[in-house]
């Protein structure tokens, strides 16, 4: 899935988290996706999708996530001791069933 699909069908999209295998829809855990940004991840650049739950007085977005050809779900922390983001594969995107 690319960036542009990700930011066209969030709202129809899940996450199937590897660690337990639940599914959560992303509607239920996020209010907006706020589109393309780019972040430094280990000394390069690379585009992301942030989403928010809502805002704080910063205007801070809740994560960060990309995709792959397999619908991976990627999420990017940031590791302040590197100071630089790291990426993270924790799941799967899927479709919700309608």
């Amino acid at each position: 899935m690319t960036n542009e699909n990700l930011i066209k069908r969030w709202r129809t999209l899940s996450i199937q988290f590897k660690s337990n295998k639940t599914i959560t829809p992303m509607m239920e855990m996020f209010l907006l996706c706020a589109g393309e940004s780019e972040i430094d991840v280990e000394g390069k650049k690379e585009s992301v999708i942030s989403f928010y739950q809502g805002y704080d007085e910063k205007g801070s977005p809740v994560v960060f996530f990309t995709s792959d050809s397999k619908n991976n779900c990627w999420t990017y922390g940031y590791d302040s001791n590197k100071k630089t983001h790291v990426k993270s594969k924790i799941g799967k995107f899927i479709e919700m069933k309608k």
